[in-house]
């Protein structure tokens, strides 16, 4: 029934994950030319660095994405969302998956010039506050909200989701959270959802302090890659 729903998250934090760039007043920095996508592959987080019961899951994503046309928000949200629209080449990714389908994903990409600032992407999450959807199956609602996060990067800031959806009868309430993170040019996107109940459809608090811990580990593991 929520087929889709990571898509539409992923638009709406995408803003995030394609936006921390270039700019002076912020202290971001464009990643170093002669570093590669396939440079930062090591960077990723593994199972034994996540624990917590998480398995990797090979060959992820979801097929079933939502299109902006499905999508209804504020016009200034929609240019947000489609100026900042990535491409699956522009990063590398690993997920994780628990038992319950508790849900972690962490993704890396290099920032290149002319792409906003850290602070424009902020700017651009306030714009994007609700996003409602209906592709005549499922409908609903995301909650976006941004807060500081302390920690090693250079800059950081954390995306809370919470997400609404219904099908007929049936609803389905969904938490997120996600860090956003660079470390001398490289973005490092680290979210997760927890699981949902499977006979109330009630969403369980993503883990915030697995998400967070996680970040300094992140930020060693960029660190390494990038002074080797």
């Amino acid at each position: 029934m929520v087929l889709g729903i990571g898509a539409v998250v992923a638009a709406g934090a995408g803003v995030a994950a394609y936006g921390l760039a270039n700019d002076d007043d912020d202290g971001t920095t464009t990643a170093p030319a002669d570093v590669s996508l396939d440079d930062l592959e090591p960077a990723l987080l593994t199972e034994n660095e996540v624990g917590a019961g998480y398995s990797e899951v090979r060959g992820g994503g979801d097929d079933d994405d939502l299109g902006f046309d499905e999508m209804e928000t504020s016009d200034e949200c929609r240019e947000v969302i489609e100026s900042f629209e990535g491409d699956g080449d522009d990063e590398v990714q690993v997920e994780f998956e628990t038992d319950d389908e508790a849900t972690l994903s962490h993704s890396l990409a290099r920032i290149d010039e002319d792409e906003p600032s850290f602070g424009d992407v902020r700017d651009a999450i306030g714009q994007c506050r609700t996003i409602t959807w209906d592709d005549g199956d499922t409908q609903g609602e995301i909650g976006l909200s941004t807060e500081d996060v302390d920690g090693p990067a250079d800059d950081a800031f954390a995306l809370a989701v919470e997400i609404e959806a219904s099908s007929g009868a049936v609803s389905v309430s969904l938490d997120g959270y996600a860090v956003y993170s660079v470390r001398d040019g490289v973005v490092s996107t680290l979210g997760a959802f927890g699981a949902v109940d499977p006979a109330t459809f009630e969403g369980e608090p993503a883990d915030r302090d697995l998400v967070r811990s996680l970040t300094d580990t992140v930020d060693e593991k960029v660190r390494a890659v990038l002074e080797d």
